[in-house]
């Protein structure tokens, strides 16, 4: 019988050793790992064990259990080596596999522990001797996950696989108060405000960051992720000081001025991303994207080359360098994998600032549609954005209104829409689909967002990642 033994001693961390080197090579595919993977692609992971959190994302992302559809195309670009498995919530979408074999590439075994009979992958693994013994005695090298929690490490123990990052890796590499005093350490330019922990005087800071003349703070707590840990206050009006309970979770938090056109001088802000790859031997940068963001930062999707950079001289070289010290930290918490650096670039009384917003150290939102961009069209632009639907359309009926009007990515094409995921709700309609538009130019991605709204008319492109 299986048994989970969650009062083991989790995985001894990588060993602290001398700095990898940093490749820049933005708009190519980096080279990967070349081994195999048992991947659990577990979305109630990603908060670490927060309930809390992890409730209001799955009650505000469209499509939450199909989530993990996306890693089957790019999977096995991520992890090259032959026999790949992945773990995912529900069924994909027959048609979509299809697809993706037509466009010669290769798919990572699949198994599904249904969301409806298990309401974790932990009990699901209880569950399942079968897909355990199957495991246990699979080729696959490592055992990986969106992040790594506690029941992932039980599970990787219990299958005698070692995991790819442990849980404290992990979750120092997210920490985003671990980064701040890094930056700070570093002398790296920061944001206003700073780290406030229990006990300390909140009014304080609140009342500096007004005297400064910020209309809003932002709070964020260490981990967070897709919006959830952040919190806005408005500061020219009176409000309530006390904070969520659950953004002191980690205890420490920080408090920043909230950074917006219209104050302190500042004119214009963009937010851009630098991808990357942690492999044991050495960090590539290998993409740089515009992040489309809605209200308070929230994600919906990436575009590169970025269409809103300032245009001064040295803005691109100023976020490049800025990565390569803060990758070079991350790789220092022994985490290994692919993540995204995301930025604030704010043009403020005649000069431009470049300052580190976040690390997220994972497979994110860019990961997929940049290891497909860069495996077919290199160096060439791209955009992906999140399709909402009323649910009316099979993803067959989807693909083929696609192709149909010559919109549909096919092999050797200059151009095209590729869909990366379709999710289908109880009774197989697509209610959200994931679109990466592949072109010579960001403006032609933007322009085939249009003909494709106009191509699937029972859609809209305002859905969240």
């Amino acid at each position: 019988m299986f048994v989970i033994a969650s009062g083991r001693t989790q995985m001894p961390p990588k060993p602290h050793t001398a700095p990898l080197p940093v490749t820049t090579r933005i708009g190519q595919l980096p080279p990967t790992w070349d081994h195999s993977a048992v991947f659990f692609a577990d979305l109630y992971a990603i908060f670490y064990g927060e309930p809390e959190k992890t409730r209001e994302l799955q009650r505000s992302v469209s499509g939450f259990f199909g989530y993990g559809g996306r890693l089957i195309p790019m999977l096995d670009l991520l992890y090259r080596g032959s026999g790949n498995v992945l773990i995912l919530h529900q069924e994909p979408e027959p048609a979509t596999l299809d697809y993706f074999r037509r466009l010669g590439l290769s798919l990572p075994q699949i198994e599904i522990l249904d969301h409806t009979r298990f309401p974790t992958f932990l009990d699901g693994i209880r569950g399942r001797p079968d897909l355990v013994k199957s495991l246990g005695g699979h080729p696959a090298e490592v055992i990986d996950g969106y992040v790594t929690d506690r029941h992932l490490e039980y599970i990787a123990l219990d299958l005698n696989k070692p995991l790819v990052n442990s849980y404290r890796q992990g979750r120092d590499a997210n920490n985003k108060v671990l980064l701040h005093r890094f930056l700070a350490q570093a002398g790296m330019p920061m944001f206003d405000g700073g780290e406030f922990c229990p006990g300390d005087g909140f009014d304080d800071i609140i009342r500096m960051l007004s005297d400064m003349g910020y209309g809003r703070a932002v709070v964020r707590s260490s981990l967070g992720a897709s919006g959830f840990g952040v919190a806005t206050l408005d500061l020219d009006v009176d409000f309530d000081a006390g904070l969520p309970g659950h953004l002191m979770d980690e205890s420490c938090v920080l408090v920043q001025g909230w950074v917006e056109p219209g104050r302190l001088g500042i004119t214009r802000v963009s937010s851009p991303s630098v991808q990357f790859f942690i492999g044991d031997h050495g960090i590539e940068l290998f993409d740089l994207t515009g992040q489309l963001l809605k209200d308070a930062s929230v994600h919906e999707g990436n575009i590169t080359p970025p269409v809103d950079l300032p245009g001064d001289p040295g803005v691109v070289d100023e976020i490049l360098e800025q990565s390569r010290r803060v990758v070079t930290w991350v790789a220092g918490t022994g985490y290994r994998g692919t993540g995204s650096i995301d930025f604030l670039v704010y043009s403020q009384t005649k000069k431009t600032r470049v300052v580190v917003c976040e690390v997220n150290a994972r497979v994110t939102g860019a990961t997929y549609p940049s290891l497909l961009a860069r495996h077919f069209r290199p160096g060439r632009a791209w955009l992906m954005r999140n399709f909402g639907f009323e649910p009316v359309s099979a993803a067959t009926g989807l693909l083929e209104r696609l192709e149909r009007s010559g919109l549909l990515y096919l092999p050797g094409n200059r151009e095209g829409v590729l869909p990366i995921n379709c999710i289908p709700d109880e009774n197989g309609r697509i209610i959200k689909a994931q679109l990466l538009f592949l072109a010579d130019t960001p403006e032609r991605c933007l322009d085939m967002i249009d003909t494709c709204q106009q191509t699937l008319p029972d859609a809209r492109h305002d859905e969240r990642d």
